[in-house]
């Protein structure tokens, strides 16, 4: 019999049934000890049978003793307000946790690497967040995981006190942008441009983000995300009813990459400082796959 998981996990979900019966086994298998359900609500009434088949369906299939939390909203709030205040209201609940979205496949390795992180540098003041997602895939270093500048978001953990420390109305940003202090927060100019870009989308509506404020927290505060040195969660969002990758096949391409297993004992980097070395590469893999959309966007 598998031992419960003791730390808590909280579960986003909205109307994609054949996505949830993917992903909640996964979670299922861990056995955890609390496990949050957060749902956004229908936009009509005709997909309140799709967000009531997935509600039903993790109800159903909660077989083992828990302590369970629902939030399963009537009305919709959207991307970005639905997730972030059902990451508030876990936090609220907890001090640290696991933050899962319906389309994120984890690798088993995904749960015992995020709770030993999180016991690890949960006093630790630099370190902001732990990630599953390897944006580089498989990386040849001889430390179990490295420390990032950047923040992500396809399956990833944190503490109360870092994520109720952001300023999600990002006054914070638009204040350091008047000041010219940005450009010292950000010293790479071509990164300040990609970053002035997002978070211009996401003023102006183009995007409905939820984690652009609590990404500039690390830039701001030069805090660390932590990262497995392969990527252990699989995304599978990239579907024809997705919020923000529908028909995208250049970041189905750069973001839909294989997961793989982590092992265990962990090998910990000897210093807690970002790998500036690994963190340029990722951001030079951002940088070709958004000239890649751009010169698709041309040709069209």
């Amino acid at each position: 019999m598998n031992k419960q998981f003791k730390t808590p996990i909280l579960y986003v979900v909205f109307n994609r049934l054949d996505v949830v019966k993917k992903t909640f086994p996964i979670i299922a298998k861990q056995k955890p000890k609390q496990l949050f359900i957060a749902a956004d609500g229908p936009r009509n009434e005709e997909e309140k049978s799709k967000t009531d088949s997935v509600r039903k369906y993790i109800l159903d299939n909660i077989n083992w003793k828990c302590e369970v939390k629902t939030r399963l909203l009537d009305n919709n709030l959207g991307c970005r307000d639905g997730v972030s205040t059902a990451i508030d209201w876990f936090f609220e609940n907890v001090k640290q946790g696991i933050i899962l979205e319906d389309d994120c496949v984890p690798n088993d390795s995904f749960f015992k690497f995020s709770e030993e992180m999180l016991n690890r540098y949960k006093t630790n003041k630099k370190v902001f967040s732990i990630s599953g997602y390897n944006y580089l895939e498989k990386l040849n270093i001889d430390d179990s995981y490295y420390f990032s500048k950047y923040f992500e978001c396809l399956g990833w953990s944190s503490w109360r006190n870092k994520w109720f420390a952001q300023d999600k109305l990002l006054k914070d940003y638009v204040k350091d942008l008047k000041s010219g202090q940005l450009k010292k927060v950000i010293r790479n100019p071509i990164e300040r441009i990609l970053l002035k870009k997002k978070f211009k989308d996401n003023f102006e509506g183009r995007i409905g983000a939820w984690d652009h404020s609590f990404s500039y927290l690390h830039f701001k505060n030069k805090g660390i995300c932590v990262k497995p040195k392969v990527n252990l969660v699989e995304n599978i969002g990239f579907m024809e009813d997705s919020t923000h990758t529908r028909g995208n096949f250049i970041d189905n391409k750069f973001y839909c990459i294989k997961k793989f297993g982590l092992n265990f004992p962990l090998t910990h980097p000897k210093t807690v400082q970002i790998n500036e070395y690994l963190s340029n590469k990722e951001l030079r893999k951002n940088i070709i796959r958004i000239s890649l959309k751009k010169i698709f966007w041309f040709l069209l």
